[in-house]
């Protein structure tokens, strides 16, 4: 059950992916809108999709909720079995619901286990919710968009998307202009772009800036890795899964943050060897950890498991309640509007 938003959104991206391992595999699989004839056409796919009023599901079915929807769970057929899609745990009790309500859902029995992307998110949500069964799985990293190319040679660039942390970035920004540290160095904020212009920006960019905040796992510093940027930043918690690959600094620390690029751009010719090593590490990292071939294997163990020893029983229908209520959809856009009214001017 998926949001019908039709921009840059990773997490819809993701519900997409895991719909298309699944088929891969075998096992029949949907997106389901609300609006018919919608389609996310920010990225390129041929994922299938149905739509709520066409749906029917009995026992034998799983219907996968995302964690923001979590409070409708009691709307759906409680005979047919539940996974919540968790893809970031920092936000379980941001969506308006009672901690109470969200525990309540996760201890039902139809609610068979959450799904997370990261490690770091699992063991939060182990420890809030001792007696709930979590699986993570691996998104994939597509390396025929997000990949290093040689006639696509890397620019003096720095990269960042304003969409997070804009007043981070403002400050960041500003003191390396303030302190001369820019010259010959230019700074490209990536915003409504299309999958592949954010990828271009990526390739031909040295330097990415990761804002990110209170997150599963971040895409933009891993498509950066994947493009062979040094990553400089936040890594928003759940970026801490990448490990050492990029050039992380304290939560919210500006200065630290300001320093750690000035130190690079001063020394990125002297130390062009240890830059180039570290970003070959980096994107091979993504490319091995962050594939088809493993989002497949968590995918199938985490969503396909069987449902045995249950008769399958007269279809039902689904509420569409979820979208009625315009919860997600309405918060998510109003987010994205705020970000997209802030403009930095270099």
């Amino acid at each position: 059950m998926t949001p019908d938003l039709n921009r840059a959104i990773g997490g819809v991206k993701i519900h997409y992916q895991v719909v298309d391992a699944l088929n891969r595999a075998g096992i029949e699989a949907l997106i389901v809108h609300r609006t018919p004839g919608f389609r996310c056409s920010w990225f390129e796919n041929t994922t299938r999709i149905v739509y709520i009023g066409e749906l029917q599901a009995n026992h034998h079915d799983v219907v996968v909720v995302p964690e923001e929807w979590v409070a409708f769970v009691p709307d759906l057929p409680p005979e047919i079995p539940k996974v919540i899609f968790h893809q970031n745990a920092y936000s379980t009790f941001s969506w308006g619901a009672d901690a109470t309500v969200v525990r309540d859902v996760l201890r039902r029995p139809d609610v068979k286990r959450a799904v997370v992307v990261s490690e770091d998110n699992a063991a939060y949500l182990r420890y809030a919710f001792p007696n709930l069964d979590v699986q993570r799985m691996r998104y994939t990293i597509d390396q025929s968009v997000f990949g290093s190319r040689p006639d696509e040679p890397k620019k003096r660039q720095i990269a960042y998307m304003p969409r997070r942390r804009f007043q981070e970035a403002r400050d960041v920004l500003s003191i390396l202009r303030c302190r001369d540290a820019l010259a010959g160095w230019s700074v490209v904020a990536i915003d409504k772009m299309s999958e592949a212009e954010v990828a271009r920006q990526l390739r031909t960019s040295a330097i990415f800036l990761s804002l990110s905040l209170r997150e599963g796992l971040p895409l933009p510093p891993a498509e950066a890795m994947s493009c062979r940027c040094v990553v400089i930043g936040f890594h928003g918690f759940g970026g801490r899964d990448f490990g050492d690959h990029a050039l992380w600094v304290p939560e919210g620390d500006v200065i630290e943050f300001a320093g750690r690029v000035e130190s690079v751009l001063g020394t990125w010719d002297s130390d062009a060897e240890h830059y180039r090593s570290l970003t070959d590490r980096a994107s091979a990292h993504i490319r091995d950890t962050y594939n088809a071939e493993n989002t497949t294997h968590d995918v199938l163990k985490s969503f396909g498991f069987p449902i045995e020893g249950v008769t399958a029983g007269a279809s039902v229908a689904l509420s569409d309640s979820m979208w009625q209520a315009n919860t997600v959809a309405r918060r998510v856009a109003e987010r994205l509007s705020r970000a997209a009214r802030v403009v930095m001017h270099g």
